[in-house]
């Protein structure tokens, strides 16, 4: 059943790009557009309302929160052509709503905890390395949460622990989500290959400081 839900991506516009950087992105967009890609992710309302002018299938990220079916429904009549589930949904909330869109799950890689307006990687070098090796803040524990270079020398701080649901098929098969999304940032080639199999092949045994997020558990 997973094998269905190998297929292409789409450009995902950066979830900030206004300020300085604006226009730059702006121009971005329309290249894409020229270069004939068919479709495109937006993160925030605002850039649906920009894209849906480039006359290019709109998809919307797990930024937009859609956590209910009449925002589903709104997330439609922007032009959007399909819905990334919120990740602060949990399992009977996803399974029970209804969908007026194709959707899809983040079902592995490491959750997104934060953007920075400055970049975090030149205050913890000295210089602006992002195009560099990967670095990371330390917490306390001696945890690691990996920091990403984001557009405009801003920076992406995810969690230190990897959501995986590869031992869920049965729950995610559940779901009624078109495609599940494996997003990876710190893994090497190597570590893609073996997380894909996993997920084709339903891999039984989950590895060590993994998270579930919040789909065994939901918000309050």
């Amino acid at each position: 059943h997973l094998r269905r839900r190998v297929e292409g991506g789409a450009p995902v516009v950066p979830r900030v790009c206004g300020g300085r950087g604006g226009a730059g992105t702006l121009q971005s967009w329309r290249a894409l557009n020229k270069a004939g890609i068919p479709q495109v992710r937006g993160t925030n309302r605002g850039q649906l309302e920009l894209l849906r002018p480039l006359g290019r299938a709109l998809r919307g990220e797990h930024t937009l929160n859609i956590m209910n079916a009449q925002a589903m429904k709104e997330l439609q009549g922007l032009g959007a052509s399909t819905c990334t589930f919120s990740f602060e949904m949990n399992m009977a909330q996803i399974r029970d709503m209804s969908q007026a869109l194709e959707c899809e799950l983040l079902a592995y890689g490491r959750l997104p905890l934060m953007i920075t307006e400055n970049c975090v990687i030149k205050r913890r070098t000295g210089n602006c390395t992002c195009e560099g090796t990967g670095t990371a803040l330390i917490d306390k524990t001696g945890r690691s949460f990996p920091l990403m270079p984001e557009e405009n020398h801003r920076t992406a701080i995810y969690n230190a622990d990897k959501l995986y649901l590869a031992d869920k098929a049965a729950d995610l098969n559940s779901l009624g989500a078109r495609w599940l999304r494996l997003s990876f940032t710190t893994e090497n080639n190597k570590e893609c290959a073996a997380i894909v199999a996993a997920y084709l092949d339903g891999e039984p045994a989950p590895p060590k400081n993994l998270t579930r997020g919040l789909y065994y558990r939901g918000v309050e």
